[in-house]
């Protein structure tokens, strides 16, 4: 059974200069690169993607495997730096 997500007409957008420029060799390569910052989106409506692409210099037309793929890997990196940050603010409180 598919997506629900994958039988609307949506387009799927990576969005970053150097992230495009990575994707385009290996999407392997974009998970492993550090230090890449980059988005990704699933649009419905022309003005809403509008909106996001005025905020990036490139952007990339992805399919929804590769879309699933990278959101992941933001919200794992998104959830690390959130977890060091509480750890270290808790630290915080022994001074």
């Amino acid at each position: 059974m598919s997506n629900p997500e994958e039988n609307d007409i949506a387009t799927y957008v990576l969005f970053g200069d150097e992230a495009v420029s990575i994707y385009r060799v290996s999407i392997k390569h974009l998970l492993k690169a550090e230090d890449v910052k980059y988005a990704v989106g699933r649009y419905v409506t022309v003005k809403s993607f509008f909106e996001e692409k005025e905020k990036w210099k490139n952007y990339i037309e992805i399919d929804y495997p590769d879309y699933i793929t990278l959101k992941k890997h933001l919200d794992t990196i998104y959830a690390l730096a959130n977890k060091k940050k509480s750890f270290f603010s808790f630290l915080k409180l022994f001074k």
